[in-house]
């Protein structure tokens, strides 16, 4: 897991993107680091409200999908997460 875009790009083939709990995007490094990078530029450039209400709207978001599941709300940054599937890691002996 990382959030640096230029070790995964450096380092990894594919990456999934996983927002909120939902899977945002999976593909090619570059395609999906190009993509996060766009929204993440898109996300900063919100007043703080708008950006709690969108963080509030994508917990209530996840509430719904996933009943009893969350007991409080105490979630305070974006969940944004990115695996990372390395060439590497799947030939390794």
């Amino acid at each position: 897991m990382s959030h640096s875009l230029k070790q995964i790009r450096e380092v990894c083939d594919k990456v999934a993107w996983l927002h909120y709990g939902q899977l945002k995007q999976f593909g090619a490094s570059d395609e999906v680091c190009l993509e996060y990078s766009k929204f993440i530029h898109h996300f900063m450039k919100k007043k703080p409200l708008e950006k709690q209400a969108y963080q509030k709207e994508m917990i209530l978001h996840q509430k719904r999908e996933r009943p009893g599941k969350f007991k409080k709300e105490k979630q305070r940054f974006p969940v944004i997460l990115f695996f990372i599937f390395c060439q590497a890691f799947f030939y390794s002996v």
